[in-house]
């Protein structure tokens, strides 16, 4: 059967090679002759609106708070399934401000949501009353299959060009407080509050402050780590939603220091021997990879930091204990028990060892059916979708 198949692409770097993982899968256990569109959700819009009896899946990134380009898509004769790429990790004050809000009306036209964990799941049950179980797919997120050690070769070969045997690796996650794009506190604000159904937008400005006044007390402790050790390769990788400016500016005068963001976060991780991080989920990515990363936290705050990413890592909170913990590392002095970590963080992500998230979502898609509904959409809507593509185009 002919079928078409989209994935919405925000954040090449991070979302990427999931999708294709999950792609190549699919054509491998399919009987099915997919139809398959990559690319950014605006510009893929105009090969779905129009009316075809041709079935096909839109694979969201994310909950989509517009209903209307939900029942249009049912009404095209497609289904919407989501996996957030959000979706596993929070701060604790998103208990009061879930993703998602509170039973949001967009569930009533998802056909499936693949959840990173069985918390996941419990949260999303407590908070909507509207979603359905036969909804619900137990799934982890393909992103920390990749990081797994069977895909060590694969991504040793990508990252050739860097020619240090070994390094160590820095994550940034300072989005809020240094984003790429200067949106002022007003607009950004709007923009929350146009797509949220709860109100999550309110919580930009405080993490934005919090990580203001975080940002120059971890720089201060890793300019003190790359200078007393001259020797080391440091890689500094900052979030992609970051300004790669700022570290630039501040990181110019170091030799021993590569600052880049191009890629994966796994491309960098098979010759990773240290990982540092101030609380991003390229942490939990490194203990997939068995490694046993630190997270540098010189100004505490358990109710806006990611709290998951600090149960993956050895936690630090001043200079002096950030410099003996990472000799200890450099002698090989490991108490970490990384399987007891594993365990905890598998409540929060299904695929973190034995399991592969990119089978279990590619079956499900496989398996989607495509039985009529009956939808209500407006008449201007209805119009447009029986509209020729290329006057639609127009």
């Amino acid at each position: 059967m002919k079928k078409k198949i989209f994935f919405p692409i925000e954040i090449v770097s991070r979302e990427l090679d999931s999708k294709l993982l999950i792609l190549v899968y699919l054509l491998s256990i399919s009987k099915n002759n997919w139809e398959v569109y990559i690319g950014n959700s605006k510009k893929l819009g105009k090969y779905y609106s129009s009316y075809s009896k041709q079935p096909f899946i839109y694979f969201e990134k994310g909950i989509e708070y517009n209903t209307a380009k939900l029942k249009n898509i049912i009404y095209n004769n497609g289904r919407t399934l989501t996996l957030d790429e959000e979706g596993g990790i929070y701060t604790k004050s998103h208990n009061s401000h879930p993703r998602g809000g509170f039973n949001n009306p967009s569930l009533n036209y998802i056909e499936k949501m693949f959840f990173w964990g069985e918390n996941s799941i419990k949260e999303w049950n407590k908070n909507h009353k509207n979603l359905q179980p036969k909804q619900i797919c137990l799934s982890g997120n393909p992103r920390f299959d990749l990081s797994k050690k069977k895909f060590h070769e694969y991504y040793v070969n990508l990252s050739k060009k860097i020619a240090f045997e070994s390094y160590v690796l820095i994550s940034t996650a300072f989005g809020s407080s240094n984003p790429l794009v200067d949106i002022q506190n007003s607009e950004r604000e709007d923009y929350w509050k146009k797509i949220s159904t709860g109100k999550e937008y309110s919580l930009i400005k405080v993490i934005s402050e919090y990580q203001s006044k975080l940002f120059p007390l971890y720089i201060e402790g890793i300019k003190l780590l790359i200078e007393k050790y001259p020797n080391e390769f440091f890689i500094l990788r900052p979030h992609p939603g970051e300004d790669l400016n700022t570290y630039y500016e501040i990181f110019n005068s170091y030799k021993n220091v590569l600052i880049t963001n191009e890629g994966a976060v796994q491309n960098y991780l098979p010759k990773t021997k240290i990982m540092i991080h101030n609380g991003c989920t390229t942490a939990i990515e490194a203990l997939a990879q068995e490694l046993n990363p630190i997270c540098y936290f010189p100004l505490e705050d358990l109710k806006h930091s990611q709290y998951l990413t600090l149960e993956a890592s050895d936690i630090v909170t001043n200079v002096k204990d950030l410099l003996i913990n990472f000799d200890n590392k450099l002698q090989k002095k490991n108490n970490c028990n990384i399987d007891d970590r594993l365990k905890i963080i598998k409540n929060y992500i299904y695929n973190i060892k034995d399991i592969d998230s990119f089978e279990l979502i590619a079956n499900e898609i496989e398996n989607i059916k495509f039985e009529h509904k009956e939808i209500k959409i407006s008449i201007k809507e209805k119009i447009k979708n029986h509209l020729p593509i290329n006057i639609l185009k127009i």
